[in-house]
């Protein structure tokens, strides 16, 4: 129950927010690590294309920032978390 800092601005070539956030490219990993774990992570990865989205952040908020750092989202999790299941309360 961590919130998340991510920034699209240098992950990718595309200049347009949604053609990250909703194209359905394959072969994409989202992962977490301890920053003190970044260097090894990067070697072990190396030659492979890799990009850095955020970080995630002692707080409740979930803040996404454009591929120009203009404020996308900016959500509480809790407030996520509740419309998540909601979605799911019939399974």
């Amino acid at each position: 129950m961590l919130g998340m800092e991510i920034n699209l601005k240098n992950i990718s070539k595309l200049k347009r927010n949604d053609f990250f956030l909703f194209s359905e490219s394959p072969g994409r990993i989202l992962v977490t690590i301890n920053p003190n774990n970044k260097l090894k992570f990067e070697k072990i990865f190396k030659g492979q294309k890799i990009a850095l989205l955020g970080q995630v952040i002692n707080n409740k908020d979930f803040t996404i920032k454009g591929v120009n750092n203009n404020l996308l989202i900016q959500c509480d999790i809790n407030k996520l978390l509740k419309f998540y299941k909601s979605r799911l309360k019939d399974y």
